[in-house]
């Protein structure tokens, strides 16, 4: 099996598979794969009829699920993988399943796989309509920030990204990289990973969009669809010392920019207890759980 680099020339092949698979999670999306490709040292191949992708994270070295044509598909390319891994001599491990991909495995192959969920990596689902509306009492907070925002900033406006606004683009995100990179080796990654999302948005099918105070980017964002019900969110960035630009960069998003989806997935939280409590402050419908399987 040969594993390859991941390139926007390859976009309509996993836009096929990914498709066919039509999974909950952020990660199966080409956008999503494309700009962490190097943050997760992603490759890829293909097996008859499924889509498989590496990752060789030192120490996490894993597969993510087959995206197949069908059942069988995904089924023969998992069979492909634990022969691959046992004469590499490798750990055999699949990231980013979902329950319902665990009850698929559980039904054809009793007993045969082992799962653990990773609970950094759950994504938080909203729906449309709470982040677009933001009704009742418990989003009374984030209207008042909205509110608070606009007063204080009367000549603000939100924009579709174009090639003029990207340098303000970047220049904001160095200005949020000053404000929370200490050292961080996550985000010294994140950086170049966001840079590379603004310079291709476009290639990749995303819609992009960007808060502006005056003549400087406050705020800008990257989202596409998922699947044929759920919006992704990919990159939300903003001055932090700004009130009331995340609420608002949010809102606006989610108000132009996913009508027709009736969901809203905003990503993992990666384990960072601050990122945590800002996604729970929305209220997510749900959790999409993600797990791992491996052979016991």
């Amino acid at each position: 099996m040969i594993f390859r680099p991941i390139t926007l020339d390859d976009k309509p092949l996993f836009d096929y598979y990914l498709a066919c698979a039509q999974h909950q999670l952020i990660t199966y999306c080409f956008a999503s794969l494309y700009i962490w490709r190097n943050w997760d040292r992603l490759s890829w191949a293909e097996t008859p009829g499924a889509l498989v992708v590496k990752s060789d994270l030192p120490g996490e070295e894993m597969f993510l699920l087959p995206c197949g044509e069908s059942e069988e598909s995904t089924l023969l390319a998992t069979e492909t993988l634990i022969s691959y891994c046992a004469e590499q001599g490798r750990r055999f491990c699949l990231g980013e399943a979902t329950a319902a991909d665990i009850a698929l495995y559980e039904n054809r192959w009793p007993g045969r796989l082992r799962s653990c969920e990773y609970r950094p990596g759950a994504n938080y689902i909203y729906t449309r309509r709470d982040l677009a509306e933001l009704p009742g009492p418990r989003y009374h907070a984030k209207r008042n920030h909205i509110r608070r925002f606009m007063r204080l900033y009367p000549d603000h406006s939100f924009l579709p990204l174009c090639p003029e606004l990207i340098p303000g683009c970047q220049e904001q995100l160095r200005h949020w990289n000053s404000q929370k990179n200490s050292g961080n080796s996550e985000l010294c990654q994140e950086y170049p990973a966001v840079l590379d999302a603004l310079a291709h948005w476009r290639q990749l099918d995303c819609q992009a969009a960007v808060l502006v105070v005056g003549k400087r980017v406050a705020a800008f964002t990257i989202g596409s669809p998922l699947n044929d019900d759920t919006y992704c969110v990919h990159i939300e960035k903003a001055d932090a010392n700004i009130h009331g630009a995340y609420q608002m960069i949010n809102y606006c998003f989610a108000r132009e920019y996913s009508r027709g989806y009736s969901y809203i997935n905003r990503a993992e939280d990666m384990g960072r207890p601050g990122l945590a409590r800002a996604k729970l402050s929305y209220y997510p419908c749900r959790l999409e759980k993600n797990f791992c399987l491996f052979l016991p």
